[in-house]
Order: C-alpha cells, then sequence, then structure tokens
C-alpha cells in the first residue's frame, strides 16, 4: 500500500469524481450522443432510449435523434441517440442504467 504525498493526506481524490474532467471540458447544457451495441432483440431500441428519456429528463424524437445500424446480418444492432444532457453526471448514469441490460454489449 502506497502512502499519499506529503501534504496531501486527508484530500478527497477528485480525480474519478463522476463528471469531473467532463464538466472542465465541456459545457453543460450540451447536447449529447450516446452510442450503444447490444443484441437485436424485440424492445431493444426503445427500452434504451427510454432508459436515456429517463435519466435525462429529455423527450428524444426516434426519427431525428436515433440512428440505428445493424450489425453481423442482423444479430447485433448499433444504436445512435442523440438528446440534451444538464449535466456530465447524468452521462455516466445513462451508462450504469444500460449496463444493467444484459442485452447491451458496449455502451459509451
Amino acid at each position: 500500500m502506497s502512502l499519499p504525498p506529503a501534504g496531501l493526506a486527508g484530500l478527497q481524490n477528485t480525480e474519478r469524481t463522476d463528471g469531473l474532467i467532463l464538466s472542465s471540458l465541456v459545457q453543460f447544457p450540451h447536447r449529447h450522443c450516446f452510442s450503444i451495441v447490444g443484441r437485436n432483440e424485440p424492445g431493444f431500441l426503445q427500452d434504451c432510449v427510454a432508459t436515456i428519456q429517463r435519466v435525462c429528463q429529455v423527450q428524444v424524437d426516434m426519427a431525428a435523434d436515433v440512428k440505428v445500424v445493424k450489425r453481423l446480418s442482423g444479430k447485433y444492432v448499433s444504436l445512435q441517440v442523440d438528446c440534451m444532457v444538464r449535466a456530465p453526471e447524468l452521462i455516466t448514469r445513462v451508462l450504469s442504467e444500460l449496463a444493467k441490460d444484459p442485452r447491451v454489449k458496449m455502451r459509451y
């Protein structure tokens, strides 16, 4: 176990604080594109979009804000969902919620 450098003992490590780096690079509210890859099963697209809408508290226009590309002969699907995000922590929260779905293989 390593000790913190002298003078830093007791200080909070903010390097991993949700959204800290992102909020210093991007001004919020910000239009963000969520990319999701998963198994092409009934309801997958709708469930992913519903998760983003619920967490970010926004409406997503399925025709204008969602791009769908089938992969590997349709076994998988790649989604890009573009929406307004009020805070960097919401991006982390959406990605965490999507990770709970076993159909999701990648999300970023």
